[in-house]
């Protein structure tokens, strides 16, 4: 373009007013191209495996709170060890979705997994139950084709390294809302930008069973560890620096479904106990159960003194060759004793034996007396209330998200209409003002 060009161009501008509204033009396109800098920093190369972590909650949302332990932090201090862990490998790049204590919607967790062109997104969290009887670890993926399969494929693999920490796996599951699609924001976001996903709860902070699990000073950075390791095995990478090569290891695939993987709503089948022995010196009642449920693992037992009004703490379920768990348990003392035991699967769906045993059980001297020597809480049905409680404040996180961008976004519109407003009403003062000036040179010409 000639000089002479520009220069019409620019006397135009200036004779009809134009100047704000070009000012106007590269204040908004300014952040946009700020935009597009930062997402090409971001670029790698066409090969590269690209992970983004996301430490769960942050700023205001804390998360599960209990013991001193403080969700957010948690998964903050293992988020940056995965990626300090992850980065020792060849062919990856990994991105936290925060790494500071800041807020953040499950919306833009998801959409900055997509402005990387992310192949997997890991949302790392910590439990806790409203009852503190929930124990071990599970992964939450999404129900919906290739997400789900990539998501379970990776989840078997991160299970199987938590467990053999010892932690008690609680499976892979999926949850669906009332409209049919994933439950869990940042998976539905995930899923939305064909991005898999996969929801990390590590343990449960609240629960004596997981405590062996959970230090402040070692295990948030060894999850951190643990959850870069599965990373490699699950895309076959290698490291010189730790001197590893998951290349060769295969793993079997899991099949793209053809429609959604919905969580399993039923009890159990049946569950059917038997007591074998109780002694009534010392009030051990003992005995064994079997429970069968054909679409999903059974993962508790739990028993009732009160014939089934309301149950104690859970047990694992971990039947022997013949497919028996055994039990034993101490009944309360000078009490009636109506024994119930009941088995629950990986989502909480709780079947019971009819009576297994009544009486009176006297065991301990007057002074030494204790009514209960388990905790007896109410009786779970379906999906754990405790669970479900905690669950729904994804849904009021996202209800509030969704607000926000509203606001946001209205914001925005005004903040646009009445800035735009204020150009116009410049352009035309300045437009009139030229003309005028013009005007009185032309008349000072004359004369």
């Amino acid at each position: 373009m000639g000089l002479g060009v520009v220069k019409r161009i620019m006397k135009r501008i200036m004779k009809y007013g134009l100047m704000p509204f070009l000012i106007l033009m590269v204040m908004l396109c300014f952040p946009i191209t700020l935009n597009a800098t930062e997402i090409t920093e971001k670029s790698v190369s066409e090969n590269a495996i690209v992970v983004v972590i996301d430490p769960g909650h942050g700023g205001k949302n804390a998360g599960a709170i209990y013991g001193g332990y403080i969700e957010k932090t948690l998964t903050l201090n293992t988020a940056k060890a995965v990626k300090e862990e992850l980065e020792k490998y060849d062919g990856i790049k990994v991105y936290l979705t925060r790494d500071s204590d800041v807020d953040m919607e499950l919306g833009e967790r998801a959409a900055f997994a997509k402005e990387v062109d992310a192949d997997l997104l890991l949302s790392l969290h910590y439990n806790m139950s409203e009852l503190h009887k929930l124990f071990g670890t599970e992964c939450w993926i999404s129900a919906f084709g290739r997400c789900y399969a990539v998501g379970k494929d990776f989840s078997t693999i991160e299970l199987e390294i938590l467990t053999k920490e010892g932690l008690y796996d609680r499976g892979i599951k999926t949850r669906l809302n009332s409209r049919g699609t994933d439950y869990y924001g940042i998976i539905r976001s995930s899923t939305e930008n064909d991005i898999p996903a996969v929801i990390i709860e590590h343990c449960h902070l609240d629960q004596e069973n997981d405590k062996p699990y959970m230090d402040h000073n070692v295990w948030p950075q060894k999850y951190g560890v643990l959850d870069a390791t599965a990373v490699a095995r699950y895309f076959g990478l290698k490291s010189e620096q730790l001197g590893v090569d998951y290349s060769n290891e295969v793993h079997e695939a899991t099949a793209v479904p053809d429609g959604k993987v919905s969580p399993d709503d039923t009890p159990p089948e049946w569950c059917e106990a038997e007591v074998t022995e109780v002694d009534e010196e010392t009030g051990m009642i003992r005995g064994k159960l079997s429970a069968y449920d054909p679409d999903s693992r059974i993962l508790y037992y739990t028993v009732s003194f009160d014939g089934g009004k309301t149950f104690g703490e859970y047990y694992r379920y971990e039947p022997d060759e013949n497919g028996d768990v055994y039990f034993e348990v101490q009944a309360p003392d000078k009490k009636r004793t109506r024994l119930i035991v009941a088995a629950l699967n990986i989502y909480g769906g709780l079947s019971q034996t009819e009576l297994l045993y009544e009486g009176w059980l006297n065991y301990l001297p007057d002074e030494e007396a204790v009514e209960e020597t388990i905790v007896i809480t109410r009786q779970p049905t379906g999906l754990d209330e405790a669970s479900k409680k905690l669950d729904e404040t994804d849904v009021m996180n996202e209800d509030a998200g969704a607000s926000k961008r509203v606001q946001s976004v209205f914001g925005f519109v005004l903040w646009v209409l009445f800035f735009g407003f204020s150009i116009l009403s410049i352009g035309v003062a300045w437009k009139y003002f030229i003309d005028k000036k013009w005007r009185k040179n032309k008349e000072n010409d004359k004369n």
